[in-house]
């Protein structure tokens, strides 16, 4: 079991690989959901923390020269923070939060540098709560690499269609996933995302009210 999720609060984590359009649908969908009148706080990791800064740099130009564990205690710390700062006083208080990447990211991705994935799991799951929706984003690895050719130019040390490939399987096994299409339009994908949180809306709804 992850880190007690308390407060009436919602979690959504949207995930996949680079290039599925994760970041795009989680900001679709928190503007639809602050559109219906719902609380919502949006919000990714790695984050624009410390941590999270060093994270990206080093995805830019070092990953290959900083060893896998000291990298995953970055994505760790920057985590914590996270959880501590923003995340728990959000859900405490009732608010969706709607996130882009979770600790499954880390799991699947520093587990492909040679962590172990059941030890990588347990120790973010302590520091973290578990979603209460958890969207992945799914689409073919060749058309993965398309996008990040065409949205950056280039692609970084995990961004091969082999790797990928495999990255895909991690992603879709996690408990309680909810795998979407990614080749479908924006505003399908967006539309299937709200009915799975309103789904779980409802339920709360009325177990609350019953």
């Amino acid at each position: 079991m992850g880190a007690s999720q308390a407060g009436s609060g919602l979690l959504v984590v949207i995930e996949g690989i680079d290039g599925a359009g994760k970041s795009t649908l989680a900001r679709n969908l928190a503007e639809c959901l602050q559109a219906q009148g719902h609380h919502v706080v949006a919000t990714r990791e790695p984050t624009d923390g410390p941590f999270g800064r060093r994270i990206r740099a080093l995805a830019a130009s070092e990953r290959d020269r900083i060893p896998a564990d000291e990298e995953w205690r970055l994505f760790h710390e920057d985590r914590r923070i996270h959880v501590e700062e923003l995340v728990r006083p959000a859900l405490d208080a009732g608010r969706i939060v709607v996130q882009d990447r979770s600790w499954h990211s880390t799991v699947a991705y520093q587990g492909e540098r040679g962590l172990e994935r059941a030890m990588l799991q347990a120790a973010e799951r302590r520091i973290a709560p578990d979603p209460d929706v958890l969207l992945v984003v799914d689409i073919p690895s060749d058309v993965a690499i398309d996008r990040i050719r065409s949205g950056r130019g280039c692609e970084n040390a995990f961004e091969k269609v082999e790797t990928l490939q495999r990255l895909r399987g991690v992603f879709v096994e996690f408990e309680g996933a909810i795998v979407l299409d990614g080749l479908w339009p924006e505003d399908q994908l967006l539309e299937l995302a709200r009915s799975h949180v309103d789904d779980i809306l409802r339920q709360r709804q009325s177990l609350s009210s019953s």
